[in-house]
């Protein structure tokens, strides 16, 4: 939690200032500091849903948008944006799908999205694409991350004997 509170008063400097522009902080500098809030933690505790808010001075309002933090591998990406705001994102139980309130088409209704879970199979063919050998594995009973005993056994596995063939000093091999 300590890295999520650090994390999050980092996020609220979204536009800093390079070395080369020191100058006295004027409105405009204000203007451009996304405000973060709403920050909710997935039930595996591995993503962390969250708002910023940036005010529109053509729209005279703040615009609030949803992203996503992984907090295993630190990065933080948009999950909404066009017109309108979305806030008050709340996860689902299975860790997959996120509710938020809307009001992109005029009036706030309740909206859900699901969190992208192709990146697996990206860096599947990524790993193929590049010769480097590599196995799909297929949980069909999983959602985004392997969760039962017995498929996380076998995901293990199947990555322990990966890197032990593969990235033992002396071992450097490629698909045929």
């Amino acid at each position: 939690m300590k890295f999520l509170g650090s994390f999050i008063l980092s996020l609220s400097f979204v536009a800093p200032l390079s070395a080369q522009d020191k100058r006295p902080l004027g409105v405009d500098d204000f203007l451009r500091i996304g405000i973060v809030g709403d920050p909710q933690i997935s039930p595996n505790g591995t993503l962390v849903a969250y708002t910023v808010t940036t005010p529109s001075l053509a729209d005279d309002r703040n615009i609030f948008r949803l992203r996503v933090l992984d907090l295993v591998t630190r990065s933080s990406r948009e999950l909404t944006s066009g017109p309108g705001s979305d806030r008050a994102p709340r996860w689902a139980k299975d860790g997959l799908t996120l509710a938020f309130l809307s009001n992109r088409n005029g009036t706030s209704q309740v909206w859900r999205t699901r969190i992208d879970a192709s990146e697996g199979i990206q860096a599947f063919t990524a790993l193929q694409l590049q010769r480097i050998p590599s196995k799909f594995l297929y949980f069909p009973d999983e959602g985004h991350f392997v969760l039962k005993p017995r498929n996380r056994r076998l995901w293990w596995g199947v990555v322990l004997d990966w890197l032990d063939e593969y990235l033992r000093p002396g071992t450097a091999k490629t698909n045929p």
